[in-house]
């Protein structure tokens, strides 16, 4: 009797650990997600130029910018009074284009999505006269509906 209540015990035990273990979250982010217009929220590069100082140039637009991403992998974008068109290809959870979105290094970001908001970050290091230190730019956009 006690083998058979502890064999039911195991089992169940068993049953229990492999129904409540899932496949791990993937960092795999489909650019099924990205396709469509998005209105620049905001474009903010922080310690711009080693001046300690986070600037955001898009701020006071009175026409917020744009960009749009298209399902055949080009990306339009409307920033800074320039338009532009571009190609971009989605590795894992990083979005990758073939020219600079607005600056010089900014064509790679990570992505996050959250809802109709849109996250790209990125990371630069620079060394000028000796001196390193790095930037940190955060493109934040909303879904147009």
């Amino acid at each position: 009797m006690k083998k058979l209540i502890f064999s039911i015990l195991h089992l169940v035990l068993v049953a229990i650990l492999l129904t409540s273990c899932s496949k791990e979250d993937s960092n795999e982010f489909s650019a099924s997600y990205l396709v469509g217009k998005w209105t620049v929220a905001s474009y903010q590069i922080a310690n711009f130029e080693n001046s300690g100082e986070t600037i955001d140039d898009t701020k006071n637009a009175a026409v917020r910018p744009t960009i749009e991403f298209k399902s055949d992998g080009t990306l339009s974008s409307n920033l800074f009074g320039s338009v532009a068109t571009m190609i971009y290809t989605v590795n894992g959870s990083e979005i990758v284009l073939n020219k600079a979105l607005a600056f010089e290094t900014h064509n790679s970001f990570s992505v996050y999505l959250s809802g109709n908001m849109l996250t790209l970050k990125r990371e630069d290091r620079f060394t000028i006269k000796g001196l390193s230190y790095t930037e940190n730019t955060t493109i934040g956009l909303k879904r147009v509906p």
